[in-house]
């Protein structure tokens, strides 16, 4: 037998103690400065706070990115409308006097289609850049074409029952029918459309992406879509002061019905209720009645009316929206949405606000 010392060490892969205690202090030692990363200069730390949050781009930014990409492709389908139709211009829902001498269908359609276009690429582009689906500004949501229906019927109905109020106040005439047999479906169909596309231009424009950006911009507040709403109306009110005819306390009323238009956001989870019923009180009031809209007078309308007697009362060259009454209608309105809607709960289908990443995105589509 051999002896003891001449078996083999076995070799378990631990390094001595000695070996442990050196290692152990060199990691703790700190790194020499040419080792570690040098600190962010300040200019960058600033670009970086004034451009980016913790969720992306800040939202003012993100605001400014959409609306130069909504003029750049508005200006671009207007361009082709003008190379097709040969016209000097696109559009008839101009704020000037001869956008009012010749608003028509036909004028309607070409400015308001091009506006949609633009928005549709706009925010085609920004919800590719933040990684949303288009539906998430506010365009899905529960029984969309349900809401658009009740929108449809609630926009009509209001606005006729201002025009019943005005008449029973005597602050409203009704002449001649102005349309007779096939021209009357004919315009009837063309303003359909018209104010179709008038609706999703501008509930898409001040309650589409804006809102929603608003909201993700004042998120930290227990107020924030009201906030977001606030200020959405308050530029869809200034929108309109540029309208021939318009008037300060129609101004109001348009800003109060844009804030109601905010409020069906909150109650049904999507901007649907407010497209139609947009959509339904403008082709009333424009073509059904024959009314003024923001003192535009236009053409093709199916009934004539004109306004008498006290412009407060009336609405004078404003039309309908220019007179008192229309307050208690908007706040009918806005009573009917809260009672329909709200009073259950508001399920506002608010997306998830912060970005979701590539491979959620992959899965969701």
């Amino acid at each position: 037998m051999e002896p003891e010392d001449n078996i083999p060490a076995i070799e378990t892969g631990v390094p001595p103690a000695a070996e442990l205690t050196e290692a152990r202090a060199a990691e703790a030692m700190p790194l020499p400065l040419a080792q570690m990363d040098p600190p962010e200069p300040p200019e960058t730390r600033f670009l970086k706070w004034a451009f980016l949050s913790t969720k992306g781009l800040r939202a003012g930014w993100s605001i400014a990115a959409f609306l130069a990409l909504f003029i750049l492709f508005t200006v671009l389908a207007g361009g082709v409308l003008m190379l097709v139709t040969h016209k000097g211009h696109f559009g008839g829902g101009g704020q000037n006097n001869q956008a009012a001498a010749t608003l028509s269908p036909g004028s309607t359609i070409a400015q308001e289609g091009a506006m949609v276009f633009g928005l549709l690429c706009a925010t085609l582009v920004m919800g590719l850049i933040e990684r949303r689906r288009i539906t998430a500004y506010y365009l899905g949501g529960p029984r969309p074409v349900c809401h658009f229906a009740w929108g449809l019927a609630g926009g009509f109905g209001t606005l006729s029952l201002l025009i019943g109020a005005l008449y029973a106040g005597h602050w409203i005439t009704f002449g001649p029918v102005a349309l007779s047999g096939i021209a009357i479906w004919q315009n009837a169909l063309l303003w359909a459309i018209g104010f179709a596309l008038v609706g999703l231009s501008e509930e898409g424009l001040f309650r589409c992406y804006f809102l929603f950006t608003l909201r993700r911009g004042f998120m930290e507040s227990s107020l924030g879509f009201w906030l977001a709403a606030l200020v959405s109306s308050l530029l869809f009110a200034g929108a309109h002061m540029g309208n021939t005819g318009e008037s300060a306390f129609g101004v109001v009323c348009t800003g109060s019905i844009g804030f109601v238009f905010c409020m069906s956001v909150r109650y049904t989870g999507s901007l649907w209720w407010a497209i139609g019923y947009h959509a339904a009180w403008d082709w009333a009031q424009t073509f059904f009645y024959g009314t003024a809209d923001s003192g535009l007078v236009a053409k093709g309308h199916y009934l004539t009316t004109a306004a008498a007697g006290n412009p407060l009362w009336s609405g004078g060259s404003v039309g309908p929206e220019g007179s008192l009454l229309i307050a208690p209608v908007i706040a009918i309105t806005a009573l009917g949405l809260w009672l329909a809607w709200g009073r259950k709960g508001a399920p506002e289908q608010a997306p998830v606000l912060e970005l979701a990443s590539a491979s959620d995105h992959a899965a969701v589509d």
